[in-house]
């Protein structure tokens, strides 16, 4: 929460593809540090990892309108609830992902006679450990895919007059200052 104003002047301070990897880089170190607590970890014990994963996700924030930038006016609505839907059905495909490693990798101990609580801690470990490498996977795509398009606030479109305008705000239909040349 205290992150996500910080967003916005760090994606047009580094450019929103930096912003969003090192956001995505915060969240994996985040993912790293939380099982590497150990077993008798308390509650002050995680937060640290837990502050980086919230950090590093309100770095991410810019996304949204940077996938929207190229988008005309007349539907960024869709286009907007067609992005909500991405973040929401990868989201969940991960925790599936993560979910199916813990519990192969708990069963695998479970069998080899661990006790229970360790079997736990063991698919757990891997499960996050996984969903770090993910979200790397993820940073590093951004950092490739996002990078062509230039800095995150400087939209160019095609007047239909055949002039480039260009719009100054903060996104589609965002009031700005538009400059026909």
């Amino acid at each position: 929460m205290l992150c996500t104003p910080l967003a916005e002047p760090t994606a047009r301070r580094l450019g929103t593809h930096v912003s969003i990897a090192v956001g995505l880089g915060l969240v994996a170190l985040g993912l790293l540090y939380v099982p590497g607590t150990g077993a008798q970890a308390g509650y002050w014990d995680l937060q640290p990892g837990l502050l980086l994963i919230g950090a590093g996700s309100a770095l991410t924030t810019p996304l949204t309108v940077r996938c929207l930038a190229g988008v005309p006016d007349s539907s960024t609505g869709m286009a907007s609830g067609l992005v909500s839907a991405a973040r929401e059905v990868s989201g969940v495909f991960g925790v599936v992902l993560v979910g199916v490693v813990l519990t192969r990798r708990e069963r695998s101990e479970l069998r080899s006679g661990s006790d229970p609580r360790n079997a736990f801690l063991a698919g757990y470990d891997l499960g996050l450990r996984l969903a770090a490498c993910c979200v790397l996977a993820g940073a590093l795509v951004t950092l490739v895919a996002l990078r062509r398009r230039g800095r995150h606030r400087r939209v160019v479109a095609r007047s239909r007059g055949g002039g480039v305008k260009r719009r100054n705000g903060t996104g589609p239909g965002a009031p700005g200052r538009v400059v026909t040349k």
